[in-house]
């Protein structure tokens, strides 16, 4: 006959009935205090999923990027992308320009023209972050804002425009306004 020292130690022989309950809740706390931090460790912890978009000025930071653009001018800027989806995806950069009108009555703006001005692609991993330098430059005129839309894995087709598009993107940013064309 094996003898087990620990369970007489645990379960001592002709104890009562409360001493095995007290003594067996102790060896189930002991284990699942040693199962849990194992548990933590090896399974990760999805929280909220997002993607961090940011389009930066000259200096790389938030401040210096331009308020007013003219058609044919260069504007160096930067966006930034952070993936925080915990998985690989690979994201979509659309610059849109727009000629937008504001209603100061209902305090709105709405969408005359989008017309697609450039996009590009970025795959990233979990937790990736890419900076990319981005030369902004309006090559028509008639148009008063820019829209940088940022889209996962589906993007929409040409035929999806103004506020549709907007909507459907995943996060959308706009810098800087195009001055309106005075007319003479």
């Amino acid at each position: 006959m094996v003898h087990y020292p620990i369970r007489k130690e645990i379960f001592p022989e002709g104890s009562g009935r409360v001493d095995w309950l007290l003594s067996a809740t102790l060896v189930l706390g002991i284990i699942i205090t040693m199962v849990i931090p194992v548990f933590v460790i090896t399974v990760p912890r999805e929280g909220e999923q997002y993607p961090e978009f940011f389009i930066l000025g000259e200096n790389r930071t938030a401040a210096h990027y331009p308020a007013l653009t003219s058609a044919g001018q260069n504007y160096p800027i930067y966006m930034r992308v952070r993936n925080h989806e915990y998985r690989k995806i690979t994201y979509t950069i659309g610059t849109w320009i727009m000629h937008t009108k504001f209603n100061n009555v209902t305090n709105t703006s709405s969408i005359i023209a989008m017309d697609p001005d450039d996009r590009l692609s970025l795959t990233l991993t979990p937790n990736e972050t890419t900076i990319i330098p981005y030369n902004l430059s309006v090559k028509k005129t008639g148009y008063n804002r820019v829209e940088f839309l940022l889209f996962n894995d589906t993007v929409p087709g040409f035929e999806v425009t103004g506020r549709d598009r907007i909507i459907a993107s995943y996060r959308n940013l706009h810098p800087g306004a195009i001055p309106e064309e005075s007319e003479e």
